[in-house]
């Protein structure tokens, strides 16, 4: 899905970022998933995973505090 984007910088660069965590995310899942534990890139897709994850949250959080954007 496309991000909707309004014009608003803040609001369209939190939207974007997180359509392209997202896709991070998705991409990360695929090679965790096909990879030896402990291998750098098992370890790196976890990470991803997870780091992503988080920052996706925090820009939910800003969206709701910030809706007009």
């Amino acid at each position: 899905a496309k991000a909707k984007l309004n014009g608003d910088v803040e609001g369209d660069f939190v939207r974007l970022m997180m359509q392209h965590h997202k896709g991070a995310i998705d991409m990360a899942k695929v090679l965790h998933g096909k990879t030896k534990k402990k291998t750098t890139l098992h370890v790196l897709s976890h990470k991803i995973m997870k780091e992503q994850a988080a920052e996706i949250k925090t820009m939910q959080n800003w969206l709701k505090k910030n809706p007009g954007k």
